[in-house]
């Protein structure tokens, strides 16, 4: 009992732990998040520019291609 004979303070410091581990995790989601908001508008000028540049016809499988952009980055979170 010699270790323990502050509650007060150890359930203090234990609860100052978890809100660390708390935040800790919400700051990496949000930075998960934050890098998949910055790498969507890439695959989408890159489908653009390919269409583009070999002189493409934009018709309905561009549509499912871009479904399918967004889907994958959905999944990936």
């Amino acid at each position: 009992m010699g270790v323990f004979k502050n509650e007060k303070h150890n359930r203090w410091v234990t609860v100052k732990i978890l809100q660390v581990l708390f935040w800790n995790l919400q700051y990496r989601l949000c930075l998960q998040y934050e890098s998949i908001l910055f790498v969507m508008p890439v695959f989408y000028i890159g489908v653009f520019l390919t269409f583009y540049w070999f002189k493409l016809n934009f018709a309905q499988g561009e549509l499912v291609l871009f479904m399918l952009l967004c889907s994958i980055n959905i999944s990936y979170l």
